[in-house]
């Protein structure tokens, strides 16, 4: 089996409302996660950016952005994950705060050497997307310029589609494609930890250009994944 030389991943979670039991069982499974993917990388380095959203929606009770930097210390991962402080539930109700997530992400200590991931789990698109009707968001964010920034470092960004939003699902799609990454409709919660780990392995496609696209039924979406990843 052959073991990727170094790997640095960050996970960009999405803590509001539904989102908070997504969030929990993450944190449940993560050291299990954690070690299937360092069974097949050498030299693994963890990261994660908690999200919400502006004002009410989660960052005046709570936080907009919450960042744990990259870091080959798995303790100090999964107490980030395990801390009360993340408020999983808390906040939400149209677009979330995606495109600040992705800014806090772009702006991780990634090593050049290494071959870098972001796994986005969310349930809503970011702001500008179309959900609330284009409207900016009001930290100046867009997250098409995040997308490109990323992909311009070599980042490649896979999508965990939570729930069946069309919005949703088409800007993952385009995200994960103009990146290299992968998008996956999640069949079910168990399903959460075993996807993140084998995105996290996925062999990165050239990044391309394309307008998004309907999401296509999950079924379809594991069984390509779980291909590829059997190839790599």
């Amino acid at each position: 089996m052959l073991r990727e030389p170094a790997l640095d991943i960050a996970i960009l979670l999405d803590t509001t409302g539904a989102m908070g039991a997504y969030a929990a069982h993450l944190a449940r499974r993560l050291a299990a996660t954690i070690a299937a993917v360092e069974a097949r990388a050498g030299d693994v380095r963890l990261g994660a950016v908690a999200f919400k959203d502006h004002g009410a929606e989660g960052e005046d009770e709570a936080y907009l952005t919450r960042t744990l930097p990259l870091t080959p210390d798995r303790a100090r991962a999964l107490d980030f994950f395990a801390s009360p402080a993340l408020a999983p539930g808390v906040g939400g109700g149209g677009a979330e705060a995606v495109e600040c997530a992705l800014r806090a992400a772009r702006g991780l200590r990634w090593r050049e050497e290494a071959r870098r991931v972001v796994v986005l789990v969310g349930d809503k698109p970011p702001h500008g997307a179309g959900l609330d009707a284009l409207h900016a968001c009001p930290e100046h964010v867009d997250y098409r310029e995040e997308v490109e920034a990323l992909a311009r470092r070599g980042v490649a960004l896979h999508a965990v589609h939570v729930g069946g939003h069309l919005v949703t699902g088409r800007v993952f799609e385009f995200m994960a494609a103009r990146t290299g990454g992968a998008c996956v409709a999640l069949p079910h919660i168990r399903d959460l930890p075993q996807v993140v780990a084998d995105l996290c392995l996925l062999p990165v496609a050239p990044a391309r250009r394309r307008r998004p696209e309907p999401a296509r039924p999950a079924p379809r979406r594991a069984a390509a994944l779980a291909g590829a990843l059997a190839a790599a």
